[in-house]
């Protein structure tokens, strides 16, 4: 199918609007994740009428032809927010063409990182491959984590800062466990399924690969992929509600609410958790009182 698909797609698809070869390329990626035998897939995204190649007219169709890719985009079983970036993949356009001005990226991150300067409730700041690029103390104290320890967790820069990478490994999963974070299996399959969508189109980038082989190591990250990969919702809800019985601060409860901020060098997600209740905010007011308050840069951002 792959093959059959990249050769419509060189002959059919108009140069200046897409990159052929590597569209074709996640289209493959995409068809053996989800392991669909050919006939299946034809069938399922009526594209018997267009491998024909005999009778096509080779670039007299044109590209915006939608049906075909909405087709492509229900047979993968794209969520909502992969669905976005696959037609955006498929008209060859990236976050810089579609950002009304251009912006240094250092300047974007540190006017970012200035307006959460005042900001004493627990957040993560994380780029499309969610590597945290900033936290607040009051964040760390909540998980009992120090700065230091954040860093040390992986020797690989390219896993050193990456929230997948965390929740991932071997430590976290134990920590999860032992301080009773039932909320965390419900966490990390969402926020594998924003990772997804919002590399779609980087698939192929060299950050990305290094970054997914590397994440492979992780049996517990291997068993998410594959869950995600199938059951995959329709929309990924921007808050959720969550209980914890923290050993040391008792019940907590806390809404999670995520806000994106399109860049022409990709979204920046900004997690942040609004205290329910009198208890839970009396805690997370006590932590950000501390004298070493503060905001905490981590890693660089990947664009």
């Amino acid at each position: 199918f792959a093959e059959v698909l990249l050769e419509y797609v060189s002959k059919t698809f108009n140069e200046a609007y897409i990159d052929r070869r590597e569209f074709g390329q996640l289209m493959r990626q995409l068809h053996e994740e989800i392991s669909l035998i050919r006939k299946g897939l034809a069938d399922a995204a009526l594209l018997g009428q267009f491998l024909h190649t005999g009778s096509m007219e080779p670039r007299k169709r044109p590209f915006g032809n939608g049906g075909l890719l909405a087709h492509l985009a229900v047979t993968g079983a794209l969520a909502s927010g992969e669905q976005q970036e696959h037609f955006l993949a498929a008209m060859n356009l990236e976050e810089k063409d579609i950002q009304a001005a251009a912006i240094d990226r250092e300047h974007v991150l540190k006017s970012v990182l200035e307006g959460l300067q005042g900001v004493h409730i627990p957040f993560l700041l994380l780029d499309k491959y969610q590597y945290i690029l900033a936290t607040n103390s009051t964040m760390l104290k909540l998980f009992s984590i120090s700065p230091g320890g954040v860093k040390e967790m992986f020797d690989s820069s390219i896993l050193r800062y990456n929230l997948l990478a965390i929740m991932s490994s071997e430590d976290f999963q134990g920590y999860a466990k032992e301080q009773r974070m039932e909320f965390f299996y419900h966490t990390m399959p969402r926020t594998l399924h924003v990772f997804r969508s919002a590399t779609l189109a980087s698939r192929f980038s060299p950050d990305y690969m290094i970054l997914a082989r590397e994440l492979q190591r992780f049996p517990s990250y291997k068993a998410y992929a594959e869950q995600v990969a199938t059951q995959k919702p329709s929309v990924i809800s921007s808050q959720r509600s969550y209980q914890w019985r923290h050993p040391v601060y008792g019940h907590l409860r806390f809404l999670t609410i995520t806000a994106v901020t399109p860049t022409p060098y990709g979204a920046l997600n900004l997690i942040t958790y609004v205290p329910q209740g009198p208890g839970t905010e009396e805690v997370f007011r006590s932590m950000a009182d501390d004298p070493s308050f503060g905001l905490i840069p981590l890693s660089e951002w990947r664009p």
